[in-house]
This record gives structure tokens, C-alpha cells and sequence, in this order.
């Protein structure tokens, strides 16, 4: 009897440290700080955290929270471009084109194995913005799927962005989208212009657009049933960390002038329907 009970005791403690673990142990959010995100072109971004002044037991915000794109010029000076307020992140968050007409926030140590996010009016966790307006916004619902796969928790907090090696966010040509552009005579020019890539720890990669914000291609790398994730000729059990790099997707789209490209018999992934940008507000 003793024996039942204290096991029922173990048990019961031992399901409370699971449910705890992430609020306990994870680190708190580093503190806002002025930053710099730069371009591969002449482009940066100015990060500020909110500004205020301590007026006895009040605090009293003097300036909201935003960003602004500058260009380098040849001279060394900075022009303003644009600016965005009303929210902040760290560096590892945003991303800026080299053209500093497109920046894309990724948010993800602030959310919730569920996919929310506490305390936030906006709950999209990837909002893109062009020249100060913001064009796109994501949920988790939209681009994590299942999140009891796609959402993982580590000391620092929750996390749902593959960051492996070759594998981490980026604004940069594809190999996998292409555009066929027609010239003056009769021929035509394929081109592959600058995309967001994103590929999640769920094992889905995502291509979006500079200027509309919207989903390009969304692919789900390639599983065999019972045996974990491909890449390559290796797999590997689900929850193993593997390097799932551009190699692992052999199937990707590459669709022309409006005529997505033909893809071999053997590796033909669903079509999957984009999900509809959930926000075309002004920047908050």
C-alpha cells in the first residue's frame, strides 16, 4: 500500500517538472538594446528598444519601439529610407534584402508550445515588410502545422526555425524558384530572383516573396514512413538532430511565367495551398 502510494507520489511529481520545466528553466529574453542588422548590399537596419524616463513609481514611454533602413552612400553618408515602430527584436530575428526594400521579422523564443504568443495583439510569427508597410503576416497555425513536432524547446526557450548549418534563414536567390523574363527577340531569360527561405523544425521549406509577401513554394521534405527524415540516401529517427541543408530537398518547385516546372515521377510532393497572409495593417 505504502509502495502504490509513493509511486503515485513520484509519478505526480515527476508529470509537474515536465509541465514546469520550460517556465523554470528558461533563460530570460535578453534585455532590449540599440542593434545593427546589415544587407549584402549598402543597406542597414537601426534597431531601438522603447525609450522612456522613471517618473516616481511610473514609467513614461517618450519614444515607441521601431527601426529604420539607411543606405550607405559612395561618400560614406547615410540617407534615410524608411522606418517601422512599434515593435522590437533581437538581431537573430530580422532579416534585411539587399535592396532594403524588404525586412522580415522571425519571431520565436517568445511563443508558446502552442503556438501563441502571451500578452501580444499580433500573434503572427513571421511578418514581412516592404518600404515600411507591412505586406504579410504568418500564425503558427499557418506555417508550423503540427506543433507538437514543429515546436521545440530548448534552454533559451521555444523554437520552431531550423538554424542548422547551410539550413538558417536567409534572403537570397533560390535554386528552386526560377523566372522565365522575355528579352526583345523571341527568346527568353531565366532568372532566379532574391526570395525568403525559411524551412521549419517541422521539416517543411518555405519560399516567400520580396514584394507581396505571399508563399512562392511550400515543400515538405521528404519522409520514409517508419524510418524518420531522408536526406540524401541517410535517414535518421524523428527527434535526432540531422542537417536537413538545401541537399535534402530534391523535389523543390520551379515554376516559370506563371507554369510551375515538371517535377520527376518519384519524388512529386503534395501540392499544398499557400495560407492567406493573416495581416496587411499598417507596421505595429
Amino acid at each position: 500500500m505504502k509502495t502504490t502510494s509513493l509511486f503515485r507520489s513520484f509519478a505526480f511529481v515527476a508529470a509537474l517538472a515536465v509541465r514546469l520545466t520550460p517556465a523554470l528553466f528558461a533563460s530570460s529574453p535578453p534585455t532590449p538594446h540599440r542593434h545593427v542588422v546589415t544587407s549584402e548590399g549598402n543597406f542597414l537596419f537601426v534597431m531601438l528598444p522603447e525609450r522612456g524616463i522613471q517618473n516616481g513609481d511610473d514609467w513614461v514611454i517618450t519614444a515607441p519601439a521601431g527601426g529604420t533602413v539607411y543606405k550607405i552612400k559612395e561618400n560614406g553618408n547615410f540617407k534615410r529610407m524608411w522606418t517601422v515602430r512599434g515593435w522590437y527584436a533581437p538581431p537573430r530575428e530580422i532579416l534585411l534584402s539587399s535592396d532594403g526594400r524588404t525586412l522580415v521579422r522571425i519571431r520565436e523564443g517568445s511563443i508558446d508550445f502552442d503556438g501563441t504568443i502571451d500578452n501580444e495583439i499580433s500573434q503572427e510569427v513571421v511578418t514581412i515588410y516592404r518600404k515600411g508597410n507591412l505586406i504579410a503576416g504568418y500564425t503558427a497555425k499557418d506555417l508550423i502545422g503540427n506543433k507538437t513536432n514543429g515546436i521545440r524547446f530548448d534552454w533559451g526557450g521555444t523554437y520552431w526555425v531550423d538554424r542548422t548549418p547551410g539550413n538558417e534563414p536567409r534572403i537570397a536567390p533560390s535554386p528552386w524558384y526560377s523566372v522565365e523574363i522575355a528579352t526583345k527577340g523571341e527568346s527568353t531569360v531565366t532568372t532566379h530572383p532574391p526570395v525568403l527561405q525559411l524551412t521549419t523544425l517541422g521539416g517543411t521549406i518555405f519560399l516567400f516573396d520580396l514584394k507581396t509577401g505571399q508563399i512562392l513554394t511550400k515543400k515538405p521534405i521528404e519522409v520514409k514512413p517508419n524510418t524518420g527524415r531522408k536526406v540524401d540516401d541517410d535517414t535518421f529517427e524523428p527527434g535526432e538532430h540531422h542537417d536537413c541543408g538545401p541537399s535534402a530537398v530534391t523535389n523543390a518547385e520551379q515554376p516559370g511565367a506563371g507554369q510551375p516546372a515538371t517535377q520527376p515521377a518519384d519524388k512529386v510532393p503534395a501540392e499544398v495551398q499557400p495560407p492567406t497572409p493573416t495581416s496587411k495593417d499598417a507596421p505595429r
